[in-house]
């Protein structure tokens, strides 16, 4: 997505939600060459050249960024340098659209509710996760970072997982915890109970 406003044929000023814009400059006949510069120092961006046009990439930063393209007329004296301002306005928008537990999706989720829980029995001892959504998604499981292709080991009692969406901009995010309780069995059998100096043990029932 881009707007772009040309002020008095030198400057041009444009906002884009790309992280990356491509440069296409063709150069008239008595032009002898065209150099293509960067930020407040003036750095030298590589430019391919093929038939009269030259042709370069940049990766954008947050915010201005500024481009100085210099024509070099025949005498390699004369210079007429254009700028251009470019905005780059990455998208805030941090989202998960889905969620999946063990190759399940995760019941009833919604993107405006931020917190499950789920309920696995004791002879679940391994998770996988995989989630869609923006395109950067970070996974906390137990306070740990992990990768999303990691096997995570299932403890006893309750593991919490949070997956994290960071927007391009790389400030915003949005967190969708779940709260994961692994049942286990307890060994509760008494081995005596006496009451007043006699084992009752086999009177009582369970």
């Amino acid at each position: 997505n881009m707007n772009v406003t040309t002020f008095n044929g030198n400057y041009t000023f444009t906002t884009t939600t790309s992280n990356t814009i491509d440069l296409n400059i063709t150069k008239s006949t008595d032009t002898k060459d065209v150099q293509v510069l960067y930020g407040h120092g003036r750095e030298a961006l590589e430019v391919n050249q093929e038939n009269g046009t030259y042709k370069t990439t940049a990766t954008l930063v947050n915010g201005l960024n500024t481009f100085y393209v210099k024509a070099i007329a025949e005498d390699g004296i004369t210079e007429k340098q254009h700028i251009i301002a470019v905005v780059y306005q990455p998208a805030c928008d941090a989202l998960v659209e889905s969620i999946t537990l063990n190759g399940k999706s995760l019941k009833d989720f919604d993107v405006d509710t931020h917190e499950y829980r789920v309920d696995y029995d004791e002879t679940v001892e391994t998770l996988s996760v995989k989630a869609t959504g923006s395109k950067k998604l970070v996974y906390i499981f137990n306070n740990t970072l992990v990768n999303e292709a990691e096997t995570l080991t299932l403890n006893n009692g309750v593991n919490t997982l949070v997956v994290r969406a960071i927007a391009e901009d790389g400030i915003t995010t949005n967190d969708y915890q779940i709260t994961m309780v692994k049942a286990y069995a307890s060994n509760v059998d008494l081995i005596s109970f006496e009451l007043a100096n006699q084992d009752i043990l086999g009177a009582l029932k369970d």
